[in-house]
Parts: structure tokens; sequence; C-alpha cells
């Protein structure tokens, strides 16, 4: 889509995969505070399982940026208010895509042959256990799926 995408992780662990689709950088808690990073984001989405230290993510945004909070869970969203502020900073929060942007992004995705990466598990006990172990261990990558089993599927 013509933007420049930095991926930010709490290890190394992603970051050939997510410089193998497509991102230009990937950054580390830890290689984000001595890195010496250019222009400002304008736009910081944010889709981890838990809110981030904002004292690390708000410097790196640009004046008028727009921070999407994904983060579906517990607790409150506190950043703050004094980066905002001085900024022009907008936090936008949405859950559910109006369907007009469902259908563009299904059609960009077509275009292109863009493909989600997903895990698949069983649909029994030991396939649901197996998906929150990997959940739980932080090795999901990037959507968990369960699937009926072919000769379950054939049966019906």
């Amino acid at each position: 889509m013509g933007c420049e995408v930095v991926a930010f992780s709490g290890s190394t662990l992603k970051e050939a995969e997510v410089l193998s689709i497509g991102a230009t950088a990937c950054y580390t808690s830890e290689s984000l505070r001595s890195a010496a990073f250019g222009r400002g984001l304008n736009i910081l989405i944010v889709t981890t399982p838990i809110m981030p230290d904002w004292s690390v993510y708000t410097p790196l945004l640009a004046s008028k940026a727009t921070i999407f909070p994904l983060t579906i869970g517990p607790g409150l969203l506190s950043l703050p208010s004094m980066p905002l502020l001085l900024n022009g900073i907008t936090i936008q929060g949405s859950v559910v895509s109006p369907r007009n942007v469902h259908e563009r992004m299904l059609e960009f995705a077509a275009r292109h042959s863009i493909k989600p990466i997903v895990q698949t598990f069983a649909m029994s006990r030991e396939g649901i256990q197996q998906a929150f172990a990997t959940l739980e261990e932080g090795n999901m990558r990037y959507r968990g799926v369960l699937v009926v089993p072919e000769k379950e599927r054939l049966a019906e």
C-alpha cells in the first residue's frame, strides 16, 4: 500500500519472519531504546495482548499521528497526556470495521496474493488444549484456527 512498515516485538523470535513478509525494520523493546529512529510514526497499530509501555512508544510518534489500540482485554488505556496534547495525537478505537473496509481489504489481498498466516489445530479436546498451550507459550503465529478433521467432515 506504499507504506513503510516497522514492527515492534518483545523478543527477536519474530524478526526474520516479519522482515520476510514486508516490514522494513523490526525492533525489540531493548533495541528500540538504543536505535536511531528516523522520522516519527504516523500510525501505531497495537496488537499486543496487553497494553505496551507507552513511555517507550509515544516519543516515536510524529505530530498528528494516530494510535489504534486493538488490544482486547481487561485494564485501562492509560497514556501520558502531554505528548498527545502537544503533538495532536489521536487515539482511534474500533473492534470491527465496516463491511466496505473488509471488502476493500479482501480485494487488495487478492490483487497482491496476500494470504493469512495461520496455525491449525484439530477441533477436539486435544486440539483445543494444544492451541491454548501454543497461545500461552507465546508461539501462536499469527492466527490459530480450529478445524474439523477431514474424516469427520466427510462423514456428514
